[in-house]
């Protein structure tokens, strides 16, 4: 019996093993195959894993990024704050939510990436590291920019023509009252003489 209790555990065992790494495998064919970028930071912050979508949007093969840490990667004004939040959120002192930081390809040029993050926890529900996803939004960035001059642009416009309407308006409210005045003069001469005439004439 205590041997059937056993091959029964074992078969159970090998059969969670097996559902386990089927999982580990369609998890990790998501994170490479992913069509945005993804990594995974250890508790220090240094990069565990990243994908090819990740590599592609960087520049970089993933061997040359991977065991760096995440924040060399970053614009270099940011890179401190980088590190600062990392251990914040690490340490459960800074939530988590979305945010947009400024990354350096490696051909030099900048890019503006969303990123959303979710933290990696074991099994007693430690903190182990953090997994994220990047969105680059350089694109959406520069077309909002082109926008908010565009609309500068067209409320100066309309600043300035409303203003000369004001003027044309005013212009044409002197006109108005100068022609009103001088049309007035020749009735009064008329209306003058009409009143000699009556005088003269009424009988």
């Amino acid at each position: 019996a205590a041997n059937v209790r056993l091959e029964r555990e074992v078969v159970e065992r090998r059969r969670a093993e097996e559902v386990l790494r089927a999982s580990e495998e369609r998890f990790r064919a998501l994170f490479e195959e992913a069509p945005i970028g993804l990594h995974e930071i250890d508790r220090d912050g240094v990069l565990l894993r990243v994908n090819a979508a990740e590599c592609a949007l960087l520049g970089y093969n993933c061997g040359e990024i991977e065991g760096r840490p995440v924040w060399e990667l970053v614009a270099t004004e940011e890179r401190e704050q980088s590190r600062k939040d990392i251990r914040a959120k690490i340490s459960g002192q800074k939530a988590i939510v979305p945010f947009v930081r400024e990354y350096v390809r490696r051909d030099g040029q900048r890019i503006a990436v969303e990123i959303h993050e979710k933290l990696i926890r074991d099994q007693d529900d430690n903190v182990q590291g953090i997994r994220s996803a990047l969105l680059d939004i350089t694109d959406r960035r520069r077309i909002e920019g082109e926008l908010r001059s565009l609309t500068a642009e067209l409320e100066a416009r309309v600043r300035d023509r409303t203003h000369e309407l004001m003027q044309s308006n005013e212009a044409l409210q002197q006109f108005a009252y100068s022609a009103s005045h001088d049309l007035q003069e020749p009735l009064r001469m008329v209306t003058s003489y009409a009143k000699l005439l009556e005088k003269r004439y009424q009988n």
